[in-house]
């Protein structure tokens, strides 16, 4: 009944709200040019946004932007694009009929600073204006790194560590077996987490059609719900480009074989490649973007080989200036080995005998609808609706077992900008899930609904406030449903242009999946049971911070951390080797994260991000230390710049895990890795070359399953 109700609500606010026409005669317009300062370059894409309202436009590849319907009155302008200076104008007049022009230069900075996020109050905002941390990975980054999957760029960010497939963000999740990702994924604002699992499929998201992506950290629950307990990661596709225009990426490389005569487990290097090829066009009022792509590895052990294919097509129309729809299709499929544990300390790249040949296969498809209306200068809504399906087979010398999920989601959301003072956010949220799964015990279904509101409070010119809650009904099934509210505060002090000052606290939940309440099976000799009494994980984190710009050469933010949980989940096995999700009484996670990148001269930029991570289980009053979370995490990379080429490298420091579950006994190290690239960039074509763990360093991040070697990638890019 609350579904439908919430449904019905969200129909009923559609109608009514596209009943108000957004047209309006006697507004003005606001145009010009944005070039860079000095060389008057125009720059393709920067944000113009006028501040208090939903107004703004982007660059087009000349340099020119128009913001139209701008009601008549006097405005404040800022301008932003990514490695450069952002600027605000003030009391920019706009009269009735009439077109206000004004040209833009903004200064060059040799580091990448991030201008505007969307994910941190679902909806468009200054980096400086948040209160709290967040990471912007941009699709210069995402080239030069020259991976195939996203999880691969995000271990180069900040306070994150990727264990098993599974992303940590500041020691939030350990590793739990494939399930129960304590991080919300969206593409292009829509979630994206399978409805049985709740894991990440890294391979559904479009790595070559990839803008940036935002990483929130902390909890997020008071905006998204259950699963951003940890945080979001937003990942943000580009947009279709105004002329016709192809793009073709191909990629190849190989596994160096083991130093130890021992370890060789095949005659020949291992190889791998990728061939993708994009299109995008606009045709009138309708752009189109298309892309597909297939991954192939023989992978570096046994059982390691994978076979991916994958399509995205994003078409967006425009009926006019603040009134547009997007759908969303991404299509994956994969069939991959399967490596649960070596066979021995001096064959650890090889399965025992009786895993050989075991296999997965899955298959992921989403399809989003996104329709955007600006009522009027102040007010805003946009309606999503998506339906994400998965499935997969898992074949195995003892079982073979299969899982079907359907997620339907559907979310209304207004944004109101009141007095110039308040900037309201509020919405209703849907989810429902359908489960079939002979692994998860037949038929499950799962239901939640949502309401939240957000305000930003402008206190004075240097202060801004923020205050929200979430609420949250829960249920699935046979489990007990569950009420959640899960508010949040916030400070920012921004005295001037070069640093901002935040401190902030949130609540955040998890509810238990199907896969952690239903699981009962055996795969490759371990029992995996049920858990039937299986709370929600709860949290309370705090943070406070800061991020400065000392000049267009040094940029940096620090930030330190604590967050309390209860009833956290965790996959604990019994003497027996038996595994179960069950709840910690308590937990805790605290640390300090600090970030910079200096750039001393205009072809050399150094980055540097530390985090310390201090995870304790506090349950029956004993501390010990989190299960498959490292202390240190250290990450420094320098890029030097000639001419057209760039050549970089990476040294990335991982302390040695504390603490293992399943074989606590086993040897564990630290990690020590080292990456390298060079990349030349030619009128048409970018040759990139990358070395990965180039001092074949031999490690692991769980039990008897040995890390990637080193690898070698040749890439060539084509613009037609």
């Amino acid at each position: 009944k609350i579904l439908n109700s919430v449904i019905f609500l969200f129909v009923l606010l559609s109608f009514l709200s596209l009943s108000y026409s957004s047209e309006r005669k006697g507004n003005g317009k606001i145009k010009g040019k944005i070039t860079e300062k000095g060389t008057k370059r125009p720059l393709i894409g920067a944000n113009i946004i006028l501040l208090n309202t939903k107004l703004g436009a982007s660059s087009d590849r000349n340099g020119n932007f128009i913001i139209n319907s701008v009601p008549q009155g006097e405005y404040t302008l800022k301008a932003s694009y990514i490695s450069y200076r952002n600027i605000t104008i003030e009391g920019i007049k706009v009269i009735e009929n009439e077109t206000t022009e004004i040209n833009i230069e903004l200064e060059k900075s040799f580091i990448d600073v991030p201008s505007i996020v969307v994910t941190a109050s679902k909806r468009t905002q200054s980096y400086t204006d948040l209160p709290v941390s967040v990471d912007i990975v941009t699709s210069r980054e995402i080239k030069k790194l020259n991976t195939v999957a996203l999880n691969e760029v995000l271990e180069y960010s900040p306070g994150i560590n990727i264990i098993g497939g599974q992303i940590n963000i500041r020691g939030s999740g350990g590793y739990r077996m494939g399930t129960g990702s304590p991080v919300l994924l969206l593409i292009d604002g829509i979630p994206v987490l399978a409805g049985d699992t709740g894991d990440i499929k890294w391979d559904v998201i479009p790595i070559t059609e990839i803008e940036r992506v935002e990483v929130i950290k902390g909890a997020g629950s008071a905006l998204y719900g259950t699963a951003a307990i940890g945080g979001v990661i937003n990942v943000i596709t580009r947009s279709a480009s105004e002329k016709p225009e192809t793009n073709l990426r191909i990629s190849g490389g190989f596994y160096s074989k083991p130093i130890y005569k021992e370890w060789i487990w095949k005659n020949k290097h291992q190889a791998f490649y990728s061939i993708d090829v994009s299109h995008s066009r606009r045709i009138g009022k309708l752009n189109f973007l298309l892309t597909s792509g297939r991954k192939y590895s023989q992978g570096y052990h046994q059982n390691g080989e994978y076979d991916r294919w994958n399509l995205f097509c994003k078409i967006k129309y425009s009926f006019s200036p603040g009134n547009h729809w997007t759908l969303f299709t991404n299509w994956a499929t994969e069939d991959h080995g399967v490596f649960i544990q070596w066979k021995n300390i001096n064959s650890p790249l090889e399965v025992p005998k009786e895993n050989v040949g075991e296999w997965t296969r899955s298959n992921k498809l989403n399809i989003a609808s996104k329709y955007y209306r600006l009522i009027n200068r102040n007010l805003a809504f946009n309606i999503k609706s998506y339906l994400y399906r998965t499935s997969f087979m898992n074949v195995l010398y003892d079982s073979t077992t299969h899982s079907r999920s359907n997620r339907i989601g559907n979310e209304v959301q207004f944004d109101y900008f009141y007095k110039k003072s308040h900037v309201i956010t509020t919405g209703l949220e849907s989810i429902f899930d359908i489960v079939n799964s002979d692994l998860f015990g037949g038929f499950h279904y799962g239901i939640d609904a949502a309401f939240y509101i957000q305000d930003e409070i402008k206190l004075n010119k240097d202060f801004k406030l923020t205050a929200g809650f979430r609420y949250d009904y829960k249920k699935i099934d046979s489990l007990k449903s569950e009420n959640q509210l899960s508010p949040k505060l916030g400070l920012t002090y921004n005295p001037n242009n070069s640093i901002t000052f935040r401190i902030n606290t949130g609540r955040g939940f998890r509810y238990p999946l199907i896969s952690e309440a239903f699981a009962n099976t055996v795969q490759s000799g371990f029992r995996i049971l049920p858990n039937p009494d299986i709370r929600s994980e709860s949290s309370w984190s705090y943070e406070t911070g800061m991020n400065f710009l000392i000049s267009p050469f040094f940029q940096g933010d620090v930030a330190l951390f604590w967050n309390d949980y209860w009833n956290f989940i965790e996959a604990n096995p019994d003497r027996k080797g038996s595994v179960r999700f069950e709840n910690l009484t308590r937990a805790r996670i605290k640390g300090i994260e600090i970030n910079s990148q200096f750039a001393p001269y205009n072809f050399f930029t150094i980055l540097f991000n530390y985090t310390y991570i201090k995870g304790e289980e506090l349950t029956g009053g004993i501390n010990e230390p989190l299960a498959y979370r490292p202390e240190h995490i250290l990450n420094i990379s320098g890029d030097f710049l000639y001419k057209q080429m760039k050549i970089g490298a990476n040294f990335r420091y991982i302390s040695r895990i504390k603490k293992y579950k399943m074989f606590p006994d086993d040897k564990r190290v630290p990690v020590y890795l080292v990456d390298a690239w060079i990349g030349i960039e030619l009128k048409n074509y970018v040759l990139q070359w990358k070395a990965n763990n180039l001092l074949q360093y031999y490690y692991t991040k769980i039990e008897r399953n040995l890390a990637p070697i080193r690898n070698f990638t040749l890439t060539i890019n084509r613009k037609f």
